[in-house]
């Protein structure tokens, strides 16, 4: 899967307005340091669900690409064979 996009969005993001990035990192910051084993369970959930997401798309990406090359082989015997 292609990140290029969700990092550039993001990056764009910050620059227009830093301060919400910041604030959302200091209240992370704040949760993790009042209740670090219940931010730890959440952020390895998080990245759990994450790296299933990842695996998903990546799967149906395969998948139609997989049929793209079918259609073009598929395209090309026909072709073959009309002439």
């Amino acid at each position: 899967m292609d990140y290029q996009m969700i990092t550039d969005w993001l990056f764009d993001l910050y620059s227009a307005s830093p301060i919400p990035f910041y604030i959302a990192a200091g209240i992370l910051a704040a949760l993790t340091l009042w209740q670090p084993l219940k931010m730890l369970k959440r952020a390895l959930l998080v990245l759990v669900l994450l790296v299933v997401l990842s695996v998903c798309f990546y799967l149906i990406d395969s998948m139609m690409s997989g049929v793209d090359i079918k259609q073009k082989a598929s395209n090309r015997s026909i072709e073959q064979i009309e002439k």
